[in-house]
């Protein structure tokens, strides 16, 4: 677990409050849970991510896709090293999973 939150902090985290900070995310929060979990209902960090654009989310917001890749080259410019780090956080990764949440109206 603390390989993962290490990089997790250093580079995932990072990049979301930069984009917190820009505008495009509404909040970010990231729990771990207090007491014991069964099985098929298990998890050990939760991050919950509200874009202000669901389509954000997802991949599909082009300024929000503009700015991620300009914040990634300026916070991380050697690239081989950050994708490295991210390789090593997803290895240790058991299951992901996306829900992406946009603020109701």
């Amino acid at each position: 677990m603390g390989q993962f939150l290490t990089a997790y902090h250093k580079q995932h985290e990072a990049l979301l409050r930069e984009m917190m900070r820009q505008g495009y995310i509404s909040e970010v929060t990231v729990e771990m849970p207090f007491t014991h979990m069964g099985g098929s209902t298990r998890w050990d960090v939760r991050t919950t991510i509200v874009y202000k654009h669901g389509a954000d989310g997802v991949g599909a917001g082009e300024a929000y896709k503009a700015a991620m890749a300009a914040a990634k080259a300026r916070m991380f410019p050697d690239k081989a090293a950050f994708d490295a780090e991210e390789a090593k956080r997803m290895a240790v990764t058991e299951d992901h999973w996306d829900v992406v949440l946009e603020p109701a109206p």
